[in-house]
């Protein structure tokens, strides 16, 4: 099944923050919202990096205190992997899974229209088992059948 199928893509809200913002506006940011990861865009909304809170841990090793001051441009990582609403559920989590990456986010024209956690996709994917498993008990033993 593909992403835009399984998911509601407008209730996929992620974080999203300007290159420009400091690192410490940043941090105050992800602690309100309690979340571990933030899409880095520019204002028409295209996808430019992510930051998370490993790369700030990462940032302050490198510079000490003086990261709360950077930008979050500085400090993003550009390197991105992201999916469409048009790729196989299956697919992303083979991704996530080789890559070794908790989150993705889901672009079409280069515009962000959500953020998937591979908890989702698990989750997804758990739903789907058991529900293919409960179709064959009913197959194989009558049951459910008139």
């Amino acid at each position: 099944m593909k992403i835009q199928q399984a998911f509601n893509l407008e209730r996929m809200t992620a974080v999203t923050v300007d290159p420009g913002q400091t690192v410490a506006e940043l941090s105050r940011q992800l602690t309100r919202e309690n979340k571990g990861l933030a899409v880095v865009c520019d204002p028409e909304v295209n996808v430019l990096g992510v930051i998370s809170v490993m790369d700030i841990v990462r940032a302050l090793g490198e510079h000490g205190g003086d990261v709360a001051a950077l930008s979050v441009g500085d400090v993003m990582n550009p390197k991105i992997t992201v999916c469409n609403g048009g790729d196989e559920v299956a697919d992303v989590l083979d991704i996530m899974n080789i890559r070794r990456i908790r989150h993705i986010p889901v672009v079409e024209e280069g515009k962000l229209k959500g953020l998937i956690d591979i908890r989702d996709l698990l989750k997804y994917r758990f739903d789907e088992a058991e529900l293919k498993a409960e179709e064959m008990h009913h197959y194989m033993f009558g049951t459910g059948y008139r």
